[in-house]
């Protein structure tokens, strides 16, 4: 404990070093691109029947196809929803190794990995004149050194590398989940 005739409450003479639970190494800007891609093109095959039933041209078609279409956004839209808000990874990024996380390493939750990030960039974009400006703005902010888009500066967020972050054991770990890096 303490030696005898010492001061118990007095400050020790070394203070000691801040904990570093957790070393992040910032995902890609190629392995991000990538992510977004692998993202865009599930949601592109969730509506394909849509464009099958427009090309058709038959109301039958169109009426069944477009629902179909519309039931498997819908699906695919609650699904990443609900992979970001539980894990921090979308399809994409889950197959790229890539998560989601707050800047001060807890884990994302929906509040800030769907709320913030996703739907309110998706309201802010879709403003007339200014919502391509926002666009562009999002984009471009990948290049600064933090790697992170406008969306990840409001909602307060990074994008890590799953397989090269170090990690203590014990909660809060994150164990990989790409499944080709085992």
């Amino acid at each position: 404990m303490t030696e005898p005739g010492a001061n118990p409450f007095e400050t020790p003479a070394t203070a000691p070093e801040p904990a570093s639970p957790r070393t992040f190494v910032l995902a890609s800007r190629n392995s991000r691109a990538i992510g977004v891609s692998i993202d865009g093109l599930v949601y592109l095959v969730a509506v394909l029947p849509a464009f099958v039933a427009f090309a058709l041209g038959s109301e039958d078609g169109m009426l069944l196809l477009g629902g179909l279409a519309a039931l498997m956004f819908l699906t695919v839209l609650v699904y990443q929803t609900y992979l970001v808000a539980t894990t921090g990874q979308s399809i994409g990024k889950r197959l790229v190794g890539t998560r989601i996380v707050r800047t001060n390493g807890a884990p994302v939750e929906f509040v800030h990995g769907v709320l913030i990030r996703s739907w309110l960039m998706g309201l802010l974009t879709g403003i007339p004149m200014v919502g391509s400006f926002v666009s562009l703005i999002d984009v471009l902010l990948i290049f600064g050194q933090d790697r992170r888009c406008l969306h990840d500066h409001i909602a307060d967020t990074i994008v890590i590398a799953v397989e090269a972050t170090s990690t203590p054991t014990g909660d809060g770990e994150f164990p990989p989940t790409n499944p080709w890096s085992r």
